[in-house]
């Protein structure tokens, strides 16, 4: 390091003032007056030119560099402590402060005491924009004072703010006053941070500037690389060619227009902040067992009475009464109900039974399978326009399907993971907004031990996506049948019932805290076979899951794992065919040949 007294041979024009400072004529202009001030500073020698030069420009100019006015160090300095050793850059503000940039991009920024010395901060100096090249009406905007030094070599205006890209809390007021009345062309980096800097800035400064416009670098260099900005297609495509190709796209480029969301992005319409959202109490359509408005799953084997509680509920909601999910006497509002069936004829079963159930008629709104046709109900199925084109316009407060698969799309595999997610999950939304219950009635599996989720396994996204489950089985008392509350995300789990049907009608026996899985385990003996009805309706439950076809192999597969034997599936297949239920037929031919299962339409 010089001292201070050799680097003043490096000057003409020297006048010292003290020991420690002299005045000197700036070699980068023509300087008559001798503006240029140097001095000793905390961290080595300092220059600083009152006509506005720059450091590294002024050391160059008399064969110097920063390392000889800056201080020796010891050991080497890394990223997060500033390397006055090796200071490369100097950029010097308006409001009397500077940044230095070491060799490792560490900065550091400094003001001038009111004796002339450098100390570290920007003291109480006003945030001004950084300032590069002859000033003109049209001002480009950057992210970076060496991007601005390096443009404006080219000719151009150039600013940028003090402390680059990131939160808008780096845009002050004070930069917004200075781009007052500009042409800016607004220039950000190849990162998603510079291209949401550039866009929140933009509608900061857009009512004070003439013009605006917001380029992308990317439009004159496709493979400019991620995070490159102006410094780097400057030296890609050189000082001679860039200006023309920047001037050009500035040219063609666009006034930039405040974002707003169109109909081909109006999905974005739909993310609001917390504050926009009102917080609000879990509503009940049935108190703590079906949640206003939420998916409701309502599992059970073949037989046990699934919807015959499905018949009872409608009735009891459509008529205002009271029904067998009630945990006590209630009187509520009649309300419109919708019962989705597949299974069962709504002229020849489902209106008498609702009819005797107590049900308010004209509060029941049920499909014509008998009376389509021409198939317009044929993809009447979960997350279909139809379906939510339905909900919309009667706006049921529940709304029963009867069974699952119904209703699940052809194309969608139950046992696939997501897939039953994401055809659901529009009823989220239309409950919301409709406040409508939906009840999915299915049917559980006959997996030996298993009990709660397990028994719904072959679509387990059912259970996730509900907020509510019931699940109904056979108790060890002859007839009688209990209805457990396995998951509730609104509120605590409710007894379980104990019920009986007797001529259609539903009976209640009673409350206890007894779960699905203590009923299962203890009508489960390791010893026991699964019974053949058992196993015939496990195969059409299956089929019906995989859109009534499988390999025979396979189903016979998933058919040992569930516990039943090979002589008990033969029997069960054997009864199957000779009701007429299933059919087999061969696909393929030689080595690809397979035997295939199939359900009668």
């Amino acid at each position: 390091m010089l001292t201070l007294q050799e680097l003043s041979g490096r000057f003409a024009g020297v006048t010292w003032r003290g020991r420690n400072s002299f005045q000197a004529k700036c070699p980068c202009h023509d300087d008559r007056q001798a503006s240029l001030t140097v001095s000793d500073g905390d961290r080595g020698i300092v220059l600083y030119c009152h006509s506005g030069c720059v450091t590294e420009n002024i050391l160059q100019a008399v064969g110097l560099t920063f390392a000889d006015i800056m201080p020796q160090r010891e050991k080497p300095v890394t990223k997060g402590r500033f390397d006055f050793q090796n200071v490369v850059a100097e950029y010097q503000y308006r409001n009397g402060t500077r940044k230095l940039r070491d060799r490792n991009k560490n900065f550091l920024w400094q003001h001038r005491e009111p004796g002339g010395s450098w100390r570290s901060g920007r003291g109480k100096a006003d945030h001004v924009l950084y300032q590069s090249g002859t000033p003109q009406q049209t001002i480009f905007l950057l992210e970076g004072e060496k991007d601005t030094d390096n443009l404006a070599s080219l000719g151009l205006f150039c600013v940028s703010a003090e402390d680059g890209a990131g939160s808008k809390s780096k845009w002050h007021s004070t930069y917004t006053e200075e781009l007052t009345g500009m042409d800016v062309v607004l220039i950000p980096d190849n990162d998603n941070i510079g291209r949401q800097f550039a866009e929140d800035i933009a509608a900061q400064i857009d009512p004070v500037t003439k013009s605006l416009k917001v380029i992308d670098l990317r439009k004159i260099w496709p493979d400019l690389p991620e995070k490159g900005d102006v410094s780097d297609l400057i030296q890609h495509y050189g000082k001679d060619r860039a200006p023309d190709l920047l001037k050009d796209l500035e040219a063609a480029a666009e006034p930039w227009t405040p974002f707003t969301v169109t109909e081909k992005d109006s999905f974005l319409s739909c993310f609001k902040p917390l504050t926009a959202f009102e917080e609000k109490d879990p509503e009940w359509l049935i108190p703590y067992r079906m949640p206003k408005g939420q998916i409701v799953l309502f599992g059970a084997d073949g037989g046990v009475g699934k919807t015959s509680i499905a018949i009872d509920t409608i009735a009891a909601i459509s008529s205002g009464k009271g029904c067998l999910l009630d945990d006590s006497n209630v009187e509520r509002e009649p309300l419109l109900t919708a019962f989705l069936s597949t299974e069962d004829s709504v002229s020849q079963k489902l209106k008498r039974k609702l009819r005797e159930a107590g049900a308010n008629m004209d509060n029941v709104i049920c499909p014509d399978f008998s009376a389509d046709q021409s198939g317009l109900l044929r993809d009447f199925k979960f997350g279909t326009e139809k379906m939510a084109g339905f909900i919309e316009h009667y706006k049921p407060a529940l709304c029963v399907f009867d069974p699952l698969q119904g209703f699940t799309p052809v194309n969608v595999n139950m046992g696939q993971r997501n897939q039953m997610r994401d055809c659901l999950a529009p009823f989220i939304g239309l409950g919301e907004t409709y406040g409508t219950t939906f009840l999915i009635l299915c049917h559980t599996n006959k997996r030996k031990g298993a009990y709660g989720r397990d028994r719904i396994a072959d679509s387990a996204d059912l259970w996730d996506i509900a907020r509510s489950v019931l699940m109904v089985g056979y108790t060890d008392k002859p007839g009688q049948r209990y209805l457990s509350h396995e998951k509730s995300n609104y509120g605590e789990l409710s007894e379980t019932i104990l019920f009986s049907i007797k001529e259609g009608a539903i009976v209640d026996e009673g409350r206890t805290w007894k779960r699905d899985r203590e009923w299962q385990e203890a009508g489960t003996s390791p010893n026991s076979a699964p019974k053949r009805h058992d196993c015939k309706d496990w195969i059409i439950t299956r089929l019906e899951s995989e859109n009534g076809v499988m390999k025979i192999r396979d189903l016979e597969a998933a058919a040992k794992d569930e516990g039943f034997t090979a002589k008990i599936i033969r029997q069960a297949k054997d009864e199957l065919k000779e009701e007429d239920r299933i059919y087999y037929r061969s696909v393929g031919f030689g080595n690809e040949k397979s035997w295939m299962i199939y359900l009668t339409d």
